[in-house]
């Protein structure tokens, strides 16, 4: 897969992971009908393109560019940005552990989906990583 391909990919992709833990476990109306979880996803993969797009990504280039890129990193960095977004979401009051704890890693599980599909590319700068 050529290496654009692969990026772009990765940037569709990661954003999954965050929406099927946000959709099923967000039990807005009580209930959990398949319209409920469809408009919920719908909204957490918004939400999670639009914090890759802006956030994820630019942090990736940044780091591959500085070859600063590994399998943990990007799992490192994706849970500081979900641990942020966390903290953001709740201001001006304070979120609790169990919310940054669960945004963090729902960041991190997405930035070691992205890392896994953007090392599909055909010119990774780590093959041995």
């Amino acid at each position: 897969m050529k290496q654009k391909k692969a990026n772009l990919l990765a940037i569709l992709t990661a954003p999954i992971i965050p929406l099927l833990i946000g959709a099923i476990l967000t039990p807005e109306t009580g209930q959990f009908d398949f319209m409920t979880i469809l408009v919920f996803a719908l909204i957490f993969y918004l939400i999670s393109v639009l914090i890759t797009v802006f956030l994820g990504a630019p942090l990736f280039f940044f780091f591959l560019r500085h070859n600063l890129v590994k399998w943990w990193s990007g799992p490192m960095v994706g849970f500081s940005i979900g641990s942020a977004i966390a903290i953001f979401l709740r201001l001006p009051s304070l979120a609790s552990f169990r919310e940054i704890f669960f945004l963090g890693l729902e960041g991190g599980c997405s930035a070691f989906v992205f890392w896994l599909i953007w090392r599909q590319g055909d010119d990774p700068l780590n093959s041995e990583e």
